[in-house]
């Protein structure tokens, strides 16, 4: 069984982001910025050290992989942005092709929406920063090529002989039959069995989850928190609603409670957990979903009784969101506060098991 954690490029300059953004934007942006909205609301989040990293050169990301294998987390799901030839954020992942002794493995998780200004949430939240568009077959075949090159690497995440690729929102996929099934023919031509297609679960919806997936894995908290009544939601949480604010509290612990006894619905199905979740610092005035109460030893509890879940169902993986989502105030890297605690936990939780 392998611990993957979620990763965020978004953590150097990019000429597109300068434009729509401001000169210098960054993930830090945002967090730098943030203020508590109550009391005991830990914001702003403030890395260890204030190691507020630049992943513009390759090097740091390989020390990120080297703490990660440390503390036991094996893979990195690292999002890749392409809209039908065009990349964003890709400096970070183009870095490791021409490093072929990694500490760990990496994966692609295809952030496949359409990019726009929810962060802001006024009235241009809905424009449309950049169009996601699926092409036709030669758009796929270019698609693949760029793939193949990390495919490839030697420290790509397969299961065989097949990499694995997770596709964020397969629900928007258009023709996923086609491409899925023309992807697997280039792949095999590569020397390849195919490609293991990976699918994130968000939403309870039957008919949300495509046909022509191999597995799917529970993104938390939401694949838990669509689940619920709002009557249970109501009952685990607080909505808080100013002037200038509406923000919605969760107790962790209740809520990791719930997700941990949650039954699933699908056979090839994988757990996934959360290390927390605050998206106050990217949403100005856009109700805010906040977390509080969560803590490492919290966060033991819920990593061992799903690493436990894991190992009785006999699945191959254990999803984490996430490595570095700070903005989302979802993160297994170190900060001020807890410093190493949520890696030491990790790493307690899989020595004792073992």
């Amino acid at each position: 069984m392998k611990i993957i954690a979620t990763y965020l490029p978004q953590f150097h300059r990019i000429p597109e982001n300068d434009e729509w953004w401001g000169e210098g934007f960054t993930e830090w942006t945002n967090v730098k910025k943030s203020t508590p909205l109550f009391d005991g609301h830990y914001q702003p989040r403030i890395p260890l050290e204030n190691n507020y990293y630049d992943l513009s050169d390759g090097v740091e990301i390989l020390n990120q992989m080297e703490m990660a294998s440390e503390y036991m987390v094996d893979c990195f799901a690292i999002y890749h942005y392409w809209f039908c030839g065009k990349q964003l954020l890709e400096k970070p992942i183009n870095f490791l092709l021409n490093h072929t002794k990694i500490p760990i493995e990496f994966c692609f998780c295809w952030a496949n929406g359409a990019w726009t200004r929810t962060w802001d949430g006024d009235d241009s939240a809905n424009e449309v920063l950049i169009a996601q568009q699926y092409g036709d077959i030669h758009d796929w075949k270019n698609h693949y090529l760029y793939l193949r090159q990390f495919f490839m690497h030697p420290r790509y995440l397969k299961e065989g002989k097949r990499p694995v690729l997770i596709i964020y929102d397969a629900g928007i996929l258009e023709n996923q039959e086609s491409m899925f099934k023309y992807w697997n023919c280039l792949s095999i031509e590569d020397g390849f069995d195919g490609i293991k297609i990976v699918t994130t679960r968000r939403i309870n919806n039957l008919k949300y989850f495509p046909v022509y997936g191999d597995e799917v894995f529970d993104f938390e908290p939401f694949a838990t928190l669509n689940s619920i009544c709002d009557n249970e939601k109501n009952a685990m949480s607080k909505l808080y609603k100013t002037n200038e604010n509406q923000y919605r509290v969760i107790d962790y612990k209740l809520f990791c409670e719930r997700m941990v006894a949650r039954r699933y619905l699908f056979n090839k199905s994988n757990y996934g957990l959360f290390v927390g979740w605050d998206n106050s610092p990217r949403r100005r005035k856009k109700t805010k979903l906040i977390f509080e109460n969560n803590a490492p030893d919290v966060f033991e509890w819920v990593f061992a009784k799903q690493y436990k879940k894991t190992l009785m169902m006999g699945n191959m993986y254990l999803y984490i969101n996430a490595w570095n989502e700070w903005g989302e105030g979802t993160y297994l890297e170190p900060d001020s506060k807890y410093k190493f605690g949520y890696l030491e936990a990790i790493r307690s939780i899989i020595k004792n098991e073992n």
